[in-house]
């Protein structure tokens, strides 16, 4: 892809990072791969095979650098965020482009903006379209190189009647060691195809859900398939129907985010796990609440959501205890000013509501549970609310000192005594 088209759609890249620091590319299209792989030297080139590869895909470039580094694209569509200012500079609103870290288990999304620089990890550019200067940010980048060492082994030599056995074995070790080498090279060339391959999948599934009523979260799983999880039951349902009109040929396992908690903590329960609750703010590192547990308790937890949920990298444990949870449930209704008591249960309390609530503290109440059971979860400490209804709302009421209400048309209501009464 070393194709140069001059006009305004055209955009640079600076490379920031690996062999290709400095480097200035060229980017005429709206979408650029970019194949972060292992690092290229002189004494091991690209294999014919590899070249032929990247010169047949479209709109793809191959940047060598170290094993194991995300692959990333740039999105130049539907981002008219660009207009012409005083001496006809460039003038940007909000973001200029996007930019997709593909990662095997996971994809990224970031806005991002012309002449600053983009950074994931160790992974360091910079864009800008092509009538427009560096900025001082990109120009004044800067990257110390790492020190080279080199490990001079000296020959080993013998003498004496065992001289021909040593040699043949370090003739056998080199053998084996050529062997081994081989074998972890094949190795890693699998891994490396594989690892690629799942990117790619990840990112077609990603692009196929880009547009669901609510953002998507979508994860490689150890199980070969490919799991979406979404805020939303409304979202699922579209990830469905989208999933069910495309040619996708991978498995994939489309849930909400609560319904994947409840199924979690159903694992839990059948395994007799005692916990408060499970938090999946954070998908592939989930937050594991219990209130006491030994050391074969957590490590039976953290197994059984890991088996349960094989896009699960790590899981967090925390521990908290009852009363703590009671305390916060106390302060958040206090500061609403609501009346409640406390009815004990085992292993936790239910805070009973009561009253004639008005329509603005009924929803501040919704908002209370419904934070706190995201939290929290409901298995400690949850809500009990008893409405008591207004008996006297929609009667005539006539204002004044003596005000009273109609209740039928033969009975009066006086909510104050008459002036006289004893």
């Amino acid at each position: 892809m070393n194709t140069h088209t001059s006009g305004l759609g055209v955009h640079h890249l600076r490379i920031l990072f690996g062999p290709l620091y400095g480097a200035d590319l060229s980017l005429p299209s709206r979408q650029v791969f970019f194949c972060v792989g292992d690092s290229v030297t002189g004494e091991q080139p690209l294999s014919e095979n590899m070249v032929h590869a990247l010169n047949a895909t479209s709109d793809s470039i191959y940047i060598p650098y170290r094993a194991g580094a995300a692959n990333f694209k740039l999105k130049f569509d539907d981002f008219p965020n660009e207009t012409k200012g005083k001496g006809g500079r460039t003038v940007s609103h909000g973001h200029d482009f996007e930019i997709e870290f593909l990662s095997p288990d996971s994809v990224q999304r970031h806005p991002a903006q012309y002449n600053t620089l983009c950074c994931f990890g160790d992974i360091v550019f910079a864009v800008k379209p092509e009538n427009v200067p560096w900025s001082e940010e990109v120009s004044a980048f800067t990257r110390d190189c790492a020190d080279q060492k080199e490990i001079d082994a000296g020959p080993v030599t013998q003498i004496g009647p065992r001289a021909r056995l040593w040699s043949r074995i370090k003739l056998i070790t080199k053998i084996g060691a050529i062997l081994l080498g081989g074998t972890a090279l094949t190795a890693l060339g699998y891994w490396q195809i594989t690892r690629y391959q799942r990117a790619r999948e990840v990112a077609s599934v990603s692009n196929l859900l880009g547009h669901a009523p609510t953002p998507n979260v979508v994860l490689a799983g150890r199980d070969g398939a490919i799991h979406v999880l979404n805020a939303s039951q409304d979202s699922v349902d579209w990830d469905e129907q989208a999933l069910m009109k495309s040619d996708v040929r991978e498995r994939v396992d489309v849930a909400s985010l609560p319904a994947e908690r409840q199924r979690l903590e159903r694992e839990l329960d059948l395994r007799g796990i005692d916990f408060v609750t499970v938090r999946l703010d954070s998908p592939t590192h989930p937050e594991l609440v219990l209130s006491s547990g030994s050391a074969h308790v957590v490590e039976s937890a953290v197994n059984g959501l890991r088996q349960a949920a094989p896009y699960i990298q790590n899981v967090s444990v925390r521990t908290v205890g009852v009363t703590t949870l009671e305390q916060e449930a106390r302060a958040a209704l206090d500061a609403v000013g609501l009346r409640y008591q406390r009815l004990a249960r085992e292993n936790g309390a239910t805070f009973d509501v009561s009253g004639a609530l008005t329509d603005g503290e009924l929803a501040q109440l919704q908002n209370l549970i419904g934070r706190f059971a995201r939290k929290w979860g409901t298995r400690r400490v949850d809500f009990k609310v008893a409405m008591r209804t207004d008996w006297l709302k929609g009667k005539s009421y006539r204002e004044g000192g003596e005000g009273y209400m109609l209740i039928d048309h033969a009975s009066w209501y006086f909510p104050q005594p008459l002036r006289g009464a004893p």
